[in-house]
This record gives structure tokens, C-alpha cells and sequence, in this order.
């Protein structure tokens, strides 16, 4: 979550990066942030020495401290899901509903209104997020009590993740996150813990 003010400093911690990356090994003419690509060192980060990725790594996960950005989490078990209920909802329109319901939170709390920029996806997920949003506007959620979304301006907003560098910074947060929480991987865990510090709220349904 993105306080306006802040808005352009993420860019401009974006291009820093970028400078950096380029300057040891980085040859991709698009630079984008991807937890995956960068920490493993594949497809565009394939040239870039470990030891400059983890710096890069650390970098990103170092600029949303020092900016205070907070984090919010909606997770669906989907095993679990499909035990517990005959027809579940899709797992996609659940998360959404439960990171909907905490950035209005978030939002609420600081008196501020809220714009959602979602990675494009397919025409499916644009539908999902799209509807989770109307539905919950004018029925609320399928359980629990309501929050207030009147900070929450607008429709939800598309746009590619290698134009946003405010997605590409939680890509890279979520996925030390992922893959602390799935593989115990020592060598990411002390930048998960970092991550896991910056997050305002998180559920996981079922409950």
C-alpha cells in the first residue's frame, strides 16, 4: 500500500535499482522486478552475479522500509477449500475479497482513499476482481461483518507489472514470503522476516 506522497519515490527507488542491476550484468532491454527470476538468478537475471542480485533483493526490501509501506495479505487454502465446502467459491475471488476488506481497513485508519492497481491478467481474473469489488459494495462479503469501502475510489485499475515498479516491489516482497512459508529456505529468511514485519494484516480462508 502506496500513500500518494510517496507515489514517485517508489519509482525513484525503482530506477536506482535499475541503475545498479545494469551496471552488474543486468542486459534485458525491460527492466522489471520479479521475486522469482531475481533471487534465483534466471531468464533476464541470468547474467547477474548472486551476490548482486541478494544486494538488489535486499535493496527493494530496504526501500519500502524506509518509505513505511505496509503490506496487507489475503491467502486462500485451496485444499482445505475444497474439502470443507461442495462448491466453493474460485480461491482468486476469495483472496481478493480478503485484501479488499484490509486495505479499506488500512485505509479507514488513516482517513485516506484508496486507488487499486492490479498486474493485468487475463480476462477471467479482470472479471474476478471487478465483481468482488460490485458484490461487495452492494451485498458485502459472503462471510463475516462488513467493512466500510467508501475509501475505495473507482474500479479496480489494470496495468502491466513491467510498468509499475509499485508491483514489482510486492512481487519481490511476496515472494520471500512464499517461499520462507513453503520451503523453509534458509537463505531467504532473514528478507521474509523483514517482509512479514512490513504486513498491516493477513488472513487465510477457510478460517
Amino acid at each position: 500500500m502506496v500513500p500518494e506522497k510517496c507515489w514517485e519515490a517508489v519509482r525513484n527507488k525503482a530506477k536506482e535499482i535499475e541503475t545498479y542491476a545494469r551496471n552488474n550484468g543486468y542486459a534485458a532491454q525491460q527492466f522489471e522486478l520479479h521475486g522469482q527470476p531475481l533471487f534465483n538468478g534466471n531468464k533476464e537475471w541470468k547474467g547477474v552475479l548472486r551476490n548482486s542480485r541478494m544486494q538488489i533483493y535486499e535493496d527493494c526490501i530496504t526501500a519500502i522500509e524506509e518509505l513505511d509501506l505496509r503490506l496487507v495479505l489475503g491467502c486462500c487454502n485451496k485444499a482445505l477449500l475444497k474439502k470443507r465446502y461442495a462448491y466453493p467459491e474460485h480461491p482468486q475471488l476469495i483472496a481478493f475479497w480478503l485484501c479488499l476488506e484490509r486495505i479499506a481497513t488500512y485505509s479507514n485508519g488513516q482517513g485516506s482513499l484508496a486507488l487499486l492497481v492490479a498486474d493485468e491478467g487475463s480476462y477471467f481474473s479482470k472479471r474476478i476482481s471487478k465483481k468482488v469489488l460490485d458484490d461487495y459494495r452492494t451485498m458485502g462479503p459472503p462471510f463475516g461483518n462488513r467493512v466500510d469501502l467508501s475509501c475505495v475510489i473507482d474500479t479496480v485499475h489494470f496495468m502491466g507489472s513491467d510498468e509499475s515498479p509499485h508491483i514489482q516491489f510486492c512481487d519481490v516482497c511476496l515472494y520471500a514470503l512464499h517461499r520462507w512459508d513453503c520451503q523453509q529456505d534458509v537463505n531467504i529468511q532473514k528478507l521474509a522476516q523483514r517482509v512479514q514485519a512490513r504486513v498491516f494484516s493477513e488472513r487465510t480462508f477457510p478460517y
